[in-house]
Order: structure tokens, then C-alpha cells, then sequence
């Protein structure tokens, strides 16, 4: 506690200094002295300047056309998934989404069965031994849509699987 009153007190001695710095009076101009004699000059023959222009526009060089990119790449996705039988309940199985996107302007905006995912990485629960199909859709913020139609076949535990696609 003492610590903080010594800060307030120093913030308040700078302040009230800065304060009194700032406000204090100037020398009338009555109480100047002038200068000394030999530094003033006298001077009484009339100086003049003319000034010639000599503006030189410099010359505009046009650039080559550079290419243009107006086409931009048409817009693919791709998808990954990995299943695995949900361990809190064998009668589901978890999938592990990965989509990646290439083209369009690289803002994308995934969906999975028309629902927005907010990520191109996502985990969603399925029955187990149920066939899985669906839809998976990028859109690119330059307007651009693809689709992927998918079909997948999750795990079986009752076939003694625990990951997709094993005999």
C-alpha cells in the first residue's frame, strides 16, 4: 500500500512540475535589449532575382501488358475417412473427415450433406455395419460450388472390425 501512495505522490509532483513549467511568464518584450550595433546591417541597394522556369516534364513510359489471371482455377475437392467402432458404444462407429479443396480463390466454406462444417477437418457418428453415403460440397467465395458424392462401409464389430475396411 505505501508503494502505491509513493507512485500517486511522484505522479503528482511530475504533474504539478509540468504544470508550473508550462505556465510560466515570458520576459515582456519591453524588457529586451536589442542587439548589438555591428550586427545590424544596413542594407540600401535593391536586390532582385528573376527566376528562369526550367521544368523538364519527364517522359510517361507505358508498361508492357502484364497477363491477366481473370480465370481463376476451376474449383476440386477431395475427402478422406477414417473409421473406427466408437469405443463408449460398439454399436457406432466414429468417422474422421478430412476434405481439401484447391482452386477457386482459397476461401472456402465446407458442407456436409448440406449443413455447414466450419472446418475441412470434422468427426461425425454413424451406426456400425450400416451402410454410410452422402454428400460432401466446397464453396469458394468467388462463387464457385463442387460436390462429392461418397459411400462408405464403417466398421463392423459384429464381423470383428474395429477400423474400416478390414476382413
Amino acid at each position: 500500500m505505501n508503494s502505491l501512495k509513493n507512485g500517486w505522490l511522484i505522479l503528482f509532483g511530475c504533474w504539478a512540475f509540468t504544470c508550473l513549467a508550462c505556465n510560466m511568464p515570458l520576459a515582456p518584450l519591453e524588457q529586451l535589449e536589442p542587439p548589438p550595433a555591428a550586427a545590424v546591417v544596413e542594407v540600401e541597394e535593391l536586390i532582385s532575382a528573376e527566376i528562369q522556369p526550367t521544368i523538364t516534364i519527364p517522359e510517361i513510359i507505358q508498361p508492357e501488358a502484364l497477363p491477366t489471371t481473370d480465370v481463376e482455377e476451376a474449383l476440386r475437392l477431395t475427402y478422406e475417412i477414417e473409421w473406427r467402432v466408437d469405443p463408449t458404444d460398439p454399436g457406432y462407429a466414429l468417422a474422421a473427415v478430412r476434405l481439401a479443396a484447391t482452386g477457386g480463390d482459397g476461401f472456402y466454406t465446407f458442407f456436409r450433406d448440406e449443413t455447414v462444417t466450419h472446418s475441412a477437418y470434422f468427426s461425425y457418428r454413424w451406426s456400425s455395419c450400416k451402410d454410410n453415403s452422402g454428400t460432401f460440397r466446397v464453396e469458394s467465395a468467388d462463387g464457385q460450388s463442387t460436390s462429392i458424392e461418397y459411400f462408405e462401409q464403417p466398421p463392423c464389430p459384429d464381423r470383428g472390425q474395429s477400423e474400416a475396411n478390414n476382413p
